[in-house]
């Protein structure tokens, strides 16, 4: 296994495995970890303070915990994932696959799931304590608690969407597009009382008076241009396959334009992981509609290089006309081309003059003059 994983995961397969052999016992399997683990595990339910205990208390404290919060916490999980869970784990898998490792790592970090490598053998094994897995497997046949789970993942694949095609949007936006899709309607307390339970358990949006915001913007100050810019705005309407395009990603990433980016950025990233972090942050600075300037100064922040003025002609061509196809957040989830006709808007598809600028730092004040950090401004 080691032979076929590169640098960074090997990292990771050192720090998430367990070296013994395998427990169905949950205090037992706690008992692997050290107290610097035990407490990353605390601090997902809210217990702080643990690391002055001895190590048999933290454990009796977190073993307790995760199974008093097990029927709250499974309401809110994706109904299948837990029966391919249920299948690894009861096959004892060894399956050695990265992607089938990694997506089990939100419930090791939950307490539900443990990695062992077994001594002397090239393979991992998957363990749900029992304690854990009986409530499970119990769940599972319950079929009023699997609707309710998966109405509750429905509406945070919704909440996912609606954040990542707006940035900012009122609840009621929320409740219009739900109830488009739903003959039961879905009214403004039901959503409140929703959002308050999986706020504690997903941080990638937040509530402020009736507004859901991106993570992205720590405090009303940051949003604040951005709902200024946006507030007698209409919001776009996304159609079913629009949703389940951004419950997954920011962007359109089977997209011709995102492909046509990625492809020439390859050449110029040749590590796979670089290459993903630097699309990762490059979809971020597109949905804020970065200006051709900014976006010139963030590719140099990431060290990479145009080998002439019309080699950074080619690629701000091709991210130009990404951006115009992308639903950003300062048109309300509107793509400009998707504006362009009605209103005559959009980004001006010319050649842009490649101007070495200097590089500015992620701590220094923005150039746009908000007087925000640049990285929490144009170069967020």
């Amino acid at each position: 296994m080691q032979a076929a994983l590169n640098e960074e995961q090997q990292k990771l397969m050192k720090e998430i495995l367990i070296n013994g052999m395998p427990s169905g016992d949950l205090k037992e399997c706690l008992g692997f970890y050290t107290k610097q683990k035990l407490a990353d595990i605390a601090v997902r339910y809210g217990l702080t303070k643990l690391m002055s205990k001895k190590k048999e208390e933290i454990i009796d404290i977190i073993s307790e915990r995760i199974l008093e919060t097990l029927s709250e916490e499974i309401m809110y999980e994706d109904t299948s994932e837990l029966e391919k869970l249920m299948d690894v784990c009861s096959d004892k898998e060894t399956d050695t696959e990265l992607k089938t490792i990694t997506s089990l790592l939100r419930y090791r970090y939950q307490g539900w799931v443990y990695l062992f490598n077994i001594k002397n053998e090239d393979s991992i094994c998957v363990v749900v304590p029992e304690q854990i897995k009986k409530y499970m497997v119990e769940f599972l046949s319950d079929k009023d608690k699997v609707i309710e789970t998966n109405k509750n993942q429905e509406m945070l694949g919704f909440l996912m969407a609606l954040n990542n095609m707006y940035g900012i949007y009122e609840i009621d936006q929320y409740l219009t597009v739900w109830n488009k899709y739903h003959e039961e309607q879905l009214s403004y307390d039901a959503f409140v009382e929703f959002f308050d339970k999986v706020k504690e358990r997903y941080s990638f949006c937040w509530m402020d008076d009736n507004y859901i915001i991106n993570e992205g913007f720590e405090n009303k100050e940051e949003y604040q241009d951005l709902l200024n810019d946006v507030i007698h705005k209409p919001y776009y309407m996304p159609s079913k396959e629009d949703l389940e395009i951004y419950m997954q990603e920011l962007v359109d990433i089977d997209s011709e334009q995102y492909i046509a980016i990625k492809n020439y950025l390859s050449k110029k990233v040749k590590s796979e992981v670089e290459l993903d972090n630097l699309l990762y942050d490059l979809e971020t600075i597109c949905v804020l509609s970065a200006l051709p300037s900014e976006v010139i100064n963030f590719m140099e922040e990431y060290q990479v290089t145009f080998d002439d003025s019309n080699d950074a002609n080619v690629f701000m061509k091709l991210y130009i006309d990404w951006q115009n196809n992308t639903r950003v957040w300062n048109n309300r989830g509107y793509k400009p081309t998707e504006l362009y006709n009605d209103y005559n808007q959009g980004i001006v598809t010319q050649n842009v003059p490649y101007v070495r600028e200097n590089k500015i730092g992620r701590n220094e004040p923005c150039p746009c003059g908000s007087g925000k950090k640049y990285k929490h401004c144009c170069g967020r």
